[in-house]
């Protein structure tokens, strides 16, 4: 990151020398510092354990920025998080939901529906077998952490632009008008893009 920080996503592949569940958890631990995301998979059985409090899942349930998928067998050159990833990254933020979907390339996993159920209450995500169908499951939530990091980005870029690009933004009514107009503007093209509810933005400055 020190030599080149504009990337945002990242997977750890399964190799021949497996990541361990301890440096995932290294790894979770890094990544809520950062403005980043992680995908990660583990075949770890405790993890769909119900009673197991000291599994890797249990460990990142809290945790916003680390995807880890339950993957029965880590199969070498079968990384269904990277084609999780490269399956929903493509979309415009907000126009996709992460859940529900086929990955070219993987096969399901044979697991029962008290398993799946175990890790989705970990917060942990599954790609199985649903009405005949390999689909990924408990994606949901990312496309509110995409979409929140969206939304700052945007903010931060837009806002920066105007200053930079602008001879004065004066501390007047009409200076605060420039602002208000590109918060509004980013706002908008959230709320068309399904990140936020459009008919509920309203955005105001103190006088």
């Amino acid at each position: 990151r020190a030599e080149d920080d504009s990337w945002y996503t990242f997977v750890v592949e399964p190799t021949a020398e497996a990541t361990t569940d301890s440096e995932i958890e290294e790894i979770g631990a890094w990544v809520l510092t950062q403005k980043k995301i992680g995908f990660v998979q583990s075949a770890t059985a405790a993890i769909y354990d119900t009673a197991s409090t000291t599994d890797v899942l249990y460990n990142l349930r809290a945790n916003g920025r680390m995807a880890l998928m339950y993957r029965a067998t880590a199969r070498l050159g079968d990384c269904s998080p990277a084609g999780w990833l490269g399956e929903g990254l493509p979309w415009p933020i907000g126009s996709s939901q992460w859940a529900y979907k086929t990955l070219a390339g993987s096969l399901g996993d044979n697991i029962t529906p008290a398993q799946k159920t175990a890790i989705h209450n970990k917060n942990g995500n599954t790609y199985a077998a649903r009405g005949g169908v390999d689909v990924t499951e408990r994606g949901e939530w990312l496309d509110v952490v995409f979409g929140l990091d969206w939304l700052e980005a945007n903010l931060q870029e837009e806002i920066y632009s105007a200053l930079v690009n602008t001879r004065k933004i004066s501390y007047d009514d009409a200076g605060i008008l420039v602002i208000t107009g590109i918060v509004q503007k980013v706002l908008e093209t959230a709320g068309r893009n399904g990140v936020l509810q459009l008919s509920s933005i309203s955005v105001s400055a103190p006088k």
